[in-house]
């Protein structure tokens, strides 16, 4: 049988389909063929797939080739006769040798940006073709292409060959402008330049594509429509509901079960033509049957081809009578006399066959995989689906009932269903019966059902060398040494080296389950699957001491002490079962399901298993509300969710290191092998063996709108997040036996909201400027501690020297992160008490200074210039609030290099305002001064924090911080293509530019921390810097490619 397809005979639309089209009389502005065209409007037409790309030499589909013919033209095209005519050409010649062919273009052309069509852009567009070929290359021996003057092509070929000038017409070969106007390759074809009727307005590949009329068009009057839209509708009975209710103007590829339903329709009317499908059955000749003519042509007669073409596809389809279709030019299905249906016939050809009687036995090979299960598993798509056109009406079932329950291997078992019409019309139904066991013995694949394995691997290897020259220098050769010895810088010289692996190996099963149910109404996505994950690293250090050769050799070897000799090993797994169902109705309201259990290896073997389950609500509420381009798009959501987290390696028993003995101002300054004997000792950190894993519950509700079609964005969100048994080191007292001990910790909750602000200010034909703003702020609280720990607060690390002590402790009731230290005593009325040398009294015991780590808010601003192929983007970062320890400043008041050490000019001051307390309840006004000379003054900076304390060295930690910079250079296409790869950029940048600091702070980054995490978590690294050195401002280049 032959199909029937759908064609538009106005040269404004040239739209052909392999099925019915059906479009809407009276909303409609385009005129079918044989009726009077109505200008102006929109014409909106449905398609079930969107267009991808305009590249008309080397994207071509069916979809794509249908968007293509309206943009781009030919120099010659076919007629609806199939003849060949010039099109672009005026005219055309061709050599008495079929050699040269000669093509001169019409005055006055234009391309759909107002720029004039020359030979030159028909001479870069061929070339182009020829050069990328594509999937409708030209095939003919192209020799040169030649631009003669301003109206004149010659083309001139190596060899004759006829059908040309029948390439030449294909809708691949539309001129296009030389160089592509001026722009990229990849700028060009996002928004395409063509002589075609109409240019594109708005393009989404995955989605919608508006044409609106070329005013340069060369055919006066033409196109009759304003406007043409490509709708993308990928279900058959929407595009028909959107057409009765007057959305749409056409239908695409209509099936052809909805065509006889709506060609009666007064308001609707299906166009049809030849397709080229031809649905053929063949036989197979080398079997000993269909060897022989008297069985074919018995099976041929027993065939009613016509009742058939008739059911399946509603009268919309002939019998064709050859593998060519109508569609097709000179074929001959008018001339050849087939076979017709007639069964007594069939019986009396079959008496003729030498095999009448035999039974053909087919073999199945498709095993399992049987009907639908068979097409999926092959990538079939069925030309019509089980049961498609059986009945013009509808019919629903009643619930059926059977006469017995059970029955013997003879027996009978009758069934009764109630049938009742619902559709409009008369008709008749089959009822079908299935019988089935309840359990299948054999396997049974879920079509909806798709499992997945992934495995990831990363691997680094480093090797690290620092070698440090001897130095021996004889003061005796120095005349003057303005009082430093040169001697003190001798040193004996070291070579340093480090080696190191690290490696992640990652297993994810995957199940996945997803299916529509209610007329696409109800969706349901199911996952489930395991997570094995392993992580480990392999380090060996050594060092070197009193080289033999000064420098230049830098190998261990080259020195008489081996002072570091050591090795570490690490390895930790975590497996984890995990599941999630989404549920969502309408494509508006979803429901989220999570959960997930984890075993892991760093928590006591007898309590390793932590489960966590999460559910978020949202609702697209834009879809209740009519379409419109100010808010485009809304969503609100609901969440709670639980989080669980494990410990680090080795933190649940006692760990052994090799011998040491530490100083007041170092660590092993002294260790073993001593004398050629070894030994270990406990760490001072004790592990515990009742280990919980932390876990963190949080409950959010946030919104989502996007304005103008995501030119403004708003992102806005509160949660409130609580931190149960998070895994802390905590000092101890030494009493134990350790300095620390790994502990869970209390309750620690945060309240906050987050706001994230997205824009693009700017967006025209080759410049963009995105433009986003962030915004949080968090509330942190302790809510309870173990009740072991004495007066409610725990150190989490501290400094301590002398007077400059600083403790950051977590305490019940207060901020995570409270600083501690000494403060200095003042009278009621706020004036500063001294002792008698003039100098601040200061508490003897450590005072709550109201300071603590935690930001009051942060903040960013992230901003980029796009330009063709090329971005310039920056991050800026703000934070404001919180406070820090810094040693820096410590010590530079000591040293005296600290700006506030300039007090007074260094000249002898009375701390003012301040008082002596007479012991008796009274004060005297000090009168005792602060000498450079006596070293009063040193010591008033140094030890008593020029009449802070240790808050002295408290730093705001707030900052602004531009963190990046960055170029980016995405190489051209057409470049990188003939490279071989997909895509290829080029960034330089430099991060850390530049760091605005608080007033107090000119001495660190606030960002700056000395404090290990691996030893002490990571709240320990908020407390501040111990001897840091200046942040660097890092330069660098990155390749990108991708194949």
């Amino acid at each position: 049988m032959e199909g029937h397809g759908t064609i538009m005979r106005k040269h404004h639309i040239l739209t052909a389909v392999a099925a019915a089209a059906v479009f809407s009389l009276g909303a409609s502005t385009l005129a079918l063929a044989g009726e009077e065209s109505t200008s102006g409007g929109t014409f909106t037409y449905a398609r079930s797939d969107s267009t991808t790309s305009f590249d008309l030499h080397q994207e071509i589909t069916e979809n794509n080739a249908f968007a293509i013919d309206k943009v781009f033209e030919s120099l010659v095209t076919f007629d609806n006769d199939g003849n060949i005519i010039d099109w672009l050409a005026e005219d055309h010649k061709i050599s008495d040798d079929g050699l040269v062919y000669t093509f001169t273009l019409r005055d006055g052309l234009k391309f759909s940006d107002g720029t004039d069509v020359t030979a030159e852009d028909v001479k870069f567009s061929i070339e182009r073709h020829l050069e990328v070929g594509g999937s409708l290359p030209i095939e003919a021996d192209v020799k040169s292409v030649e631009a003669v003057d301003e109206k004149t092509v010659e083309i001139t070929l190596g060899t004759a060959y006829t059908p040309f000038l029948s390439e030449l017409a294909n809708f691949s070969n539309g001129i296009i402008p030389k160089d592509f106007g001026g722009k990229t390759e990849e700028e060009f074809f996002k928004n395409p330049v063509g002589t075609g009727p109409f240019a594109v307005s708005e393009w989404d590949p995955s989605g919608d594509l508006t044409f609106v009329k070329n005013e340069y068009y060369w055919q006066e009057g033409k196109p009759y429509i304003d406007e043409l839209v490509y709708k993308v509708v990928d279900d058959d009975n929407q595009a028909l509901n959107q057409l009765l209710a007057g959305e749409i103007d056409g239908i695409e590829d209509l099936s052809l079960s909805n065509a006889s339903n709506v060609d009666g329709n007064a308001d609707t009317k299906t166009a049809t033509s030849f397709s080229y499908n031809v649905e053929e059955l063949f036989f197979n000749t080398l079997d000993e049957h269909f060897s022989d003519e008297h069985v074919r042509r018995a099976l041929a007669m027993a065939i009613d081809r016509e009742s058939l073409t008739k059911a399946l596809t509603f009268g919309y389809a002939e019998i064709a009578n050859t593998v060519l279709p109508r569609a097709l030019l000179y074929q001959t299905n008018d001339t050849v006399n087939a076979l017709s249906y007639d069964i007594d016939a069939a019986k009396e050809e079959l008496a003729q066959s030498k095999h009448k009687g035999d039974t053909i036995n087919e073999i199945y090979r498709e095993d399992i995989f049987v009907g639908y299960r068979w097409a999926d598993k092959e990538k079939i798509k069925p030309l019509f689906p089980f049961g498609h056109g059986l009945s013009y009406t509808t019919f629903a079932y009643g619930k059926p009932s059977a006469d017995k329950k059970t029955m013997t291997a003879d027996d009978t078992i009758s069934f009764t269903v109630n049938v009742k019409n619902t559709g409009t019309r008369e008709g008749q139904e089959v009822v079908q019966l299935y019988i089935s066991d309840k359990k299948s013995s054999l396997p049974r694949p879920i079509k909806e059902l798709k499992l997945s394995y992934r495995m990831g691997f990363d691997y680094t290897d480093y090797d690290r060398k620092v070698g440090t020259p001897q130095i021996n220098l004889d003061d005796a050769l120095i005349d003057e040494d303005y009082g430093y010895a040169p001697s003190n810088m001798n040193q004996s010289g070291h070579v340093y080296t480090r080696y190191g692996r690290h490696y992640e190996l990652n297993h994810d099963f995957l199940a996945n389950y997803s299916k529509r149910f209610l007329d696409n109404k109800l969706d349901v996505n199911v996952n489930a699957g395991v997570n094995m994950n392993e992580r480990g690293y392999t380090r060996m250090t050594g060092q070197t001491d009193d080289l033999s050769f000064y420098s230049g050799f830098w190998d261990l070897s080259n020195g008489s002490t081996k002072t570091t000799l050591s090795e570490s090993q690490n390895k930790r797994r975590l497996v984890g079962l995990f599941g999630d169902v989404t549920i969502g109705w309408d494509d508006m309201i979803y429901l989220n399901l999570t959960a997930r259990n984890d075993w892991s290896s760093t928590l006591p073997i007898d309590n390793n298993s932590f489960f966590y389950p999460g559910a978020t609500l949202s609702w697209i509420f834009t879809r209740l509300i009519p379409e419109n381009e100010v808010l485009t798009f809304g969503k609100a959501r609901l969440a709670y969710g639980k989080t669980g987290n494990d410990a680090d390696p080795y933190q649940t028993g006692l760990t052994y290191i090799q011998g040491t003995a530490n100083g007041y101002y170092g660590s092993d300054i002294s260790k073993f092998p001593m004398n050629g004997v070894n030994a270990f000792i406990a760490s001072n950190t004790k592990g515990s063996n009742t280990l919980r894993p932390e876990m963190t519950s949080e409950f959010e509700v946030g919104m989502n709108l996007q304005f103008f079609n995501g030119r403004f964005g708003i992102d806005a969100a509160y949660y409130n997040r609580k931190t149960k048994d998070q895994i802390f080191t905590l000092p101890t007292d030494p009493s134990t036996g350790f300095s620390y001990m790994v502990t869970n910790f209390g309750e620690v909750s945060n309240k906050g909201i987050e706001l994230v602000i997205n824009t693009t200010p700017v967006q025209i034909k080759d410049f963009r400027w995105d433009l986003s703003f962030n915004f949080s702020k968090n509330n942190n609280k302790v809510l309870s501690l173990p009740e072991s720990l004495e007066g409610g607060k725990v150190s989490i690390y501290n400094f301590s020297a002398g007077n400059d002590a600083i403790y950051m402790y977590a305490e019940e009731g207060k901020p995570m992160g409270q600083f501690y230290t000494y403060l200095p005593k003042k009278t009621a009325d706020g004036k500063p008490i001294v002792d008698a040398n003039g100098y601040p009294v200061l508490g003897t015991s450590v005072e709550d200074t109201g300071k603590n780590m935690n930001h009051d808010w942060t903040g960013g601003i992230n901003t980029a210039f796009t330009y063709k192929d090329f971005t310039l983007s920056a991050a800026l970062d703000i934070r404001s609030g919180g406070y820090m320890f810094s040693r820096t400043k410590n010590l530079m008041q000591f040293t005296g290099n600290g700006v506030v050490t300039t007090y007074n000019d260094r000249r002898p001051f009375i701390i003012p305002n301040s008082v002596v307390d007479n012991g008796d309840g009274n004060y005297t006004e000090n009168t005792t001064p602060i000498y450079l000379g006596n070293g009063s003054y040193q010591t008033y900076f140094n030890d008593y924090g020029y009449g802070d304390g240790g808050e002295a060295y408290l730093l705001d930690r707030s900052f602004v911080k531009l963190r990046n910079i960055s170029l980016t250079w995405n190489v051209p296409r057409q470049w990188v293509r003939k490279m071989s790869l997909s895509n290829l950029a080029i960034t330089a940048f430099c991060n850390n530019v530049f760091t605005w600091t608080a007033s107090d702070n000119r001495y660190v980054d606030p960002e700056s921390t000395t404090v290990s995490q691996s030893s002490y978590g990571d709240l320990a690294t908020q407390f501040g810097e111990l001897y840091t050195n200046p942040s660097c401002r890092i330069f660098g280049c990155n390749l990108s490619v991708k194949f």
